[in-house]
């Protein structure tokens, strides 16, 4: 009987891991503050291992022609700002009115980066807390920031099953055994 509890045990605790294989992260840009800032954006940001990819992300509606976009950290939620940790600027395409635009590609978080002494594994912890937000730039008038998307974790479907499931077959290991 002790196995069987140990094995559904094993299950909650693999379950556990492979949920945090990959955390999914969706962005909303908002306007920074007020005084005209006019962008927008959405899309998602996907973290596998220390490997961060893009997909879906756009904005759009911006009051200026974009100038620069960051990744910052870590910080509180708005209006809380942070020093630049990774540039976005390489894999932005721009649209033909420099106003709005895409972003794909991936990149790996590296220690130390931009020369702010965190090590991946304090990244890892501070993305996942929510410490991270996406920054987008633009000139004339908003050259600290118009558009902003804060990193916070959306459990996937998935990560929820798995977690019921585990927990079911823990109980139900833990039922059997004091039944009998």
């Amino acid at each position: 009987m002790k196995h069987r509890i140990l094995l559904a045990t094993a299950a909650l605790c693999a379950s556990l891991a492979s949920a945090q294989a990959q955390t999914l992260f969706t962005l909303t840009f908002e306007p920074e503050g007020g005084g005209g800032r006019t962008g927008t954006g959405s899309g998602t940001l996907t973290l596998n291992g220390t490997t961060i990819t893009f997909g879906d992300l756009s904005f759009s509606g911006m009051s200026g022609t974009m100038t620069l976009a960051h990744i910052h950290g870590p910080s509180g939620e708005f209006p809380a700002t942070a020093g630049v940790l990774y540039n976005m600027a390489p894999f932005i395409t721009l649209g033909a009115d420099s106003k709005s635009g895409t972003v794909s590609g991936s990149f790996s978080l590296v220690d130390n980066p931009n020369n702010r002494g965190f090590t991946v594994a304090q990244q890892l912890d501070q993305l996942n807390t929510g410490q991270w937000y996406f920054n987008i730039h633009t000139a004339p008038n908003f050259g600290g920031g118009e558009i902003r998307a804060q990193l916070v974790l959306v459990p996937e479907p998935s990560v929820m099953a798995l977690l019921i499931l585990g927990g079911i077959a823990v109980s139900g290991a833990y039922l059997r055994r004091r039944r009998s």
